[in-house]
């Protein structure tokens, strides 16, 4: 995942995913802004690859874990290809076992997104029919109900979503909570029936941690670039100096964003009558004031180390 600076979220209007990394604004723009979703000629091979796999190994008659077997202590169990669909069907109700309040609309569609994203690179043995559903889904603007409470940080969410990919649960269409069935209905979409392996790779995988993360690591960048502004903000009405923000101290520091952060304020506080009336109102500011650059600092390199942990 990476970060672009050419683009604000609300001003994407489609994701198309398949060649090459998501960045950080278009899951924004998918979840909080409703930008469309669709998949390059290469993300559909892919998916097809993989899957031309599973129907191999089918045909083979091998024993795979969750294609051929139960799951979990029940990994004895071979699942002749006749109950595949059961079991997979199975999986995705037994797993919907969430309670408490219901996920925000853009938390859902986040980790939807990155379900797209997770199987679509090609390992997972999905038919493409089913991802192109879920991209229907959130081109549609439907969003399962997914409660909140009860999960291992994955699962559980995730079967909620597939339960309406199957004709099932319930979802909102049109800010009215309906069943699933009807909800795809009225949009003029049909379910799938799932496969072997579809139903496991629905539910599997950190997709709903990854998007959660993504989403807060987002709102925390968005955070630190108005923090400088209520700093500046700040030190106007605190009547405070600008001279702890002096380039030349900050240089001795080897904290490049500490340094950015001074630049950044004086740059809002350029021409302030405020600022320059009291420039020698006091020899020094308390710690909460003349410390903006160290915390601010601080916070935006921690920020961006993770983004780029996220861009490896």
């Amino acid at each position: 995942m990476t970060t672009t600076d050419c683009l604000q979220p609300k001003d994407i209007k489609e994701v198309v995913l398949g060649d090459g990394a998501i960045s950080i604004e278009e899951v924004i723009a998918v979840a909080r802004y409703g930008a469309m979703v669709s998949f390059t000629q290469t993300y559909c091979d892919r998916v097809d690859k993989s899957r031309s796999l599973i129907d191999k190994f089918l045909d083979e008659n091998r024993l795979i874990y969750g294609v051929t077997t139960g799951f979990g202590s029940n990994m004895t169990e071979v699942i002749s290809p006749q109950d595949a669909e059961t079991l997979q069907r199975n999986i995705v109700r037994s797993h919907a076992v969430s309670v408490g309040e219901t996920l925000e609309k853009e938390v859902v569609r986040a980790i939807q997104l990155m379900i797209l994203v997770n199987l679509g690179q090609g390992y997972s043995g999905v038919r493409l029919q089913v991802l192109n559903l879920i991209a229907s889904l959130l081109n549609h603007d439907i969003i399962p109900f997914v409660p909140g409470d009860g999960s291992v940080g994955y699962l559980s969410p995730e079967a909620h979503m597939a339960l309406v990919v199957i004709g099932e649960g319930k979802a909102w269409y049109k800010d009215d909570l309906i069943p699933g069935m009807e909800a795809l209905e009225k949009a003029g979409l049909a379910p799938v029936t799932l496969g072997a392996k579809e139903g496991l790779a629905l539910t599997s995988g950190t997709t709903s941690v990854t998007a959660m993360a993504v989403l807060a690591l987002y709102n925390s960048m968005q955070a630190a670039k108005t923090a400088d502004i209520t700093g500046a903000m700040s030190l106007e009405v605190l009547k405070g100096t600008i001279k702890a923000f002096d380039p030349r101290p900050h240089a001795l520091k080897k904290h490049e964003e500490q340094a950015k952060t001074a630049r950044n304020v004086s740059r809002v506080l350029e021409g302030s009558q405020i600022i320059d009336t009291y420039k020698e109102y006091r020899l020094q500011d308390a710690l909460s004031l003349r410390c903006i650059p160290q915390v601010h600092g601080a916070i935006k390199k921690s920020i961006e180390r993770r983004c780029c942990i996220n861009r490896e």
